[in-house]
């Protein structure tokens, strides 16, 4: 990230919050994000549990489990993380596509998943960028390993419209 610190103001988007906290440990940070009042009201524990675990330098600054918060950067070191019904498959996918980066492997089991599909979209695409990921999943459950250090890949890749925001 060229930035070594910024204010990011995610509105109400978890989708944002959640992507752009994995993504700001790959950054030299500092880096706080934060949203509406309505997006202190949504947690984000369980993804910024995981980012500690793999080595992350990430705080709350004022409730734990809840935004804003702050993102030291200096990357991952990888290891093993584990979602148990997770909240949001985001939580997993944001983990999924900064793993590449860290220094060592990171292996991630997941347990009691609804959202597979949403996992496996997120392995098919950091694989079309150039990431490797061994998967095996079974049932609501899962197994995956991102080999590191890994970078992807910029390639042409056409985005199918999106029907339900069309609509």
């Amino acid at each position: 990230l060229p930035a070594t610190d910024a204010e990011l103001f995610c509105g109400n988007s978890g989708t944002t919050i959640r992507f752009c906290t994995a993504l700001c440990t790959l950054g030299a940070g500092p880096y706080r994000l934060d949203g509406i009042d309505r997006m202190r009201e949504r947690p984000i524990g369980s993804l910024v549990d995981a980012l500690r675990f793999a080595g992350a330098l990430v705080g709350y600054e004022e409730r734990d489990g809840y935004p804003p918060v702050v993102v030291r950067g200096g990357g991952l070191r990888g290891g093993a993380v584990a979602f148990d019904s997770p909240l949001s498959s985001q939580y997993v996918s944001a983990m999924l596509m900064v793993a590449p980066y860290a220094r060592g492997d990171v292996f991630i089991e997941l347990r009691n998943l609804v959202s597979i599909p949403y996992i496996a979209m997120t392995v098919r695409l950091m694989e079309v960028f150039g990431a490797a990921v061994i998967d095996k999943v079974e049932g609501q459950s899962a197994k995956v390993i991102v080999p590191a250090p890994q970078r992807y890949t910029g390639c042409e890749y056409a985005i199918e419209p999106d029907a339900s925001n069309a609509s």
